[in-house]
């Protein structure tokens, strides 16, 4: 559904792009604060009409390998721990499950207040410019983390899906882990 939206909003003119973005960031800070879900979905949007109307080139690899990228995966795995749970336990287990599946060495779960939407959007831009070798490992890892209970809520594949969309990584199939 987002993706019929956004082919069709492509149609705007320039001037009416910018007024869209606009009024989509009126709506979301509407009530005065603004959740991960809202933050995730205008990212999706915007990004893709924001290529469409103001081309770039294709960001240049700065992470070859996890090690290289290991501060910036913590904070985004920290963002979608909290993210994904509302119980500081629960946050920590995912945490904890996220790095070990990258095989990184074991990491404290960061504060809640040091976890915030601009911590994700800092993190994902710079994971952008991985190799897709990086971008796939730290994608099966968010995964992991959102079905530790066998489960994948609706709000979990949302957020998988704005990682795997900020990082420019296909999106996986959400199945239960056995």
């Amino acid at each position: 559904p987002i993706y019929l939206a956004v082919a069709a909003l492509r149609y705007l003119s320039p001037e009416q792009y910018d007024a869209f973005k606009g009024d989509v960031d009126r709506l979301i800070h509407a009530d005065q604060r603004v959740e991960l879900f809202e933050y995730a979905l205008r990212w999706m949007v915007l990004r893709h009409l924001d290529q469409h109307f103001h081309p770039t080139r294709p960001p240049k690899i700065l992470y070859k390998d996890l090690p290289s990228a290991a501060e910036e995966i913590v904070r985004l795995l920290s963002v979608l721990a909290y993210g994904c749970s509302d119980d500081a336990v629960e946050a920590s287990r995912a945490f904890s499950i996220g790095v070990a599946a990258l095989g990184l060495p074991s990491q404290p779960l960061r504060p809640r207040e040091q976890a915030g939407l601009s911590t994700f959007d800092q993190a994902a831009r710079r994971l952008a410019q991985a190799t897709p070798q990086v971008k796939k490992a730290v994608v099966d890892a968010a995964v992991r983390m959102t079905s530790i209970d066998d489960h994948v809520t609706v709000r979990e594949a949302e957020l998988i899906r704005a990682l795997c969309d900020s990082i420019d990584c296909p999106m996986p199939p959400l199945l239960p882990q056995s």
